[in-house]
């Protein structure tokens, strides 16, 4: 089992890991594969806390933003994934509106207003996502804004905010 991915863990947590010839940090690090340090930690090899998630899933801090805008629409991209086996949970605000002839927002089949966010979506890691909102009548070239914000990974850690959030819009030209 890894070392916990913690700063309270102690050197018996390193020695069960490591399995030393004997047991004292400068023969963990002598005996340690270098493969299982997790390079978030790893440092100068000079300090128990080096050995942070050692033998453990090396994370990463996933980055939010918008796409490109292509046509008037742009999405949400996902980055800087250790995996995309995880499950992420997230949620969905619609913002706003602006130009053409206004549109009808709909989530789960009824008209939402704006400010209106979704309950918390869990799903498979995708590094696209896309709104769940559909769009009813009207919209003749009608801006709208949407906000997408990370809350979990079941793996990779969630940027605090305002960095786990990014704004998408999509044109209606209906």
């Amino acid at each position: 089992m890894a070392v916990p991915n913690t700063t309270t863990f102690t050197l018996q947590n390193v020695v069960d890991e490591v399995n030393p010839t004997t047991d004292d940090l400068a023969d963990c690090f002598a005996d340690a594969t270098s493969s299982s340090f997790d390079s978030n930690y790893s440092g100068d090899k000079n300090n128990l806390l080096n050995f942070r998630n050692y033998g453990g899933t090396q994370t990463t801090t996933l980055t939010v933003a918008q796409s490109p805008i292509s046509g008037g629409s742009s999405h949400v991209d996902l980055g800087n994934q250790s995996t995309s086996s995880q499950n992420i949970s997230y949620t969905w605000e619609y913002v706003s509106q602006s130009g053409g002839s206004g549109v009808d927002v709909q989530y789960g089949g009824v008209t939402r207003s704006t400010g209106y966010v979704t309950p918390t979506i869990t799903s498979s890691f995708n590094a696209n996502q896309y709104r769940p909102f559909t769009f009813g009548s009207g919209g003749h070239n009608t801006t709208v804004y949407f906000k997408f914000t990370l809350i979990s990974a079941t793996v990779d850690i969630v940027p605090s905010s305002p960095n786990n959030s990014a704004n998408t819009q999509t044109l209606i030209l209906l």
